[in-house]
């Protein structure tokens, strides 16, 4: 009966979802952490300048928060719309982001314009559209990204 339990106990590693950030997304991550040695002001400066720099619009910022969020850009040339929210932090600049299809759904003359879904790291085209671009945006700060899921 002890063996039994120590060979359940020792399998469970392998049938837990890690919550721990990863080198490769994994499906469900949904939040990508620049890793760096700069304070949460730096980052904050560093991250504003970047998006900028690459053609990013600035839809909205909080310097007390050390946060900013982009206005939606399309993805590619398909019909998806996306935005990203960063925060700045100590030691790391933070990336998550939000997607949609653009086109607009009008139920009895109503619109729903903001139907917004979180970008996450799935095997479904919309997803994998969105995540890609969000890593992409990622990678122009030209440093070590961990992959993660809040």
């Amino acid at each position: 009966m002890k063996t039994l339990m120590l060979l359940l106990l020792s399998l469970l590693p392998i049938f837990s979802k890690s919550q721990q950030p990863e080198a490769k997304p994994v499906k469900g991550t949904n939040v990508i952490y620049i890793k760096n040695d700069k304070s949460a002001a730096e980052n904050y400066e560093v991250a504003a300048k970047t998006l900028l720099d690459n053609g990013f619009y600035i839809e909205q910022k909080d310097a007390d928060f050390k946060t900013l969020k982009t206005q939606p850009r399309k993805i590619n040339k398909s019909t998806y719309l996306y935005f990203l929210n960063i925060r700045a932090t100590d030691h790391q600049i933070v990336i998550q982001g939000q997607f949609k299809t653009g086109i607009e759904l009008s139920i009895g003359g109503v619109k729903d314009p903001d139907n917004y879904e979180q970008i996450k790291f799935r095997n479904i085209s919309g997803y994998k559209l969105a995540f890609k671009s969000m890593e992409n945006a990622a990678l122009l700060f030209s440093m070590p990204l961990v992959f993660g899921e809040i």
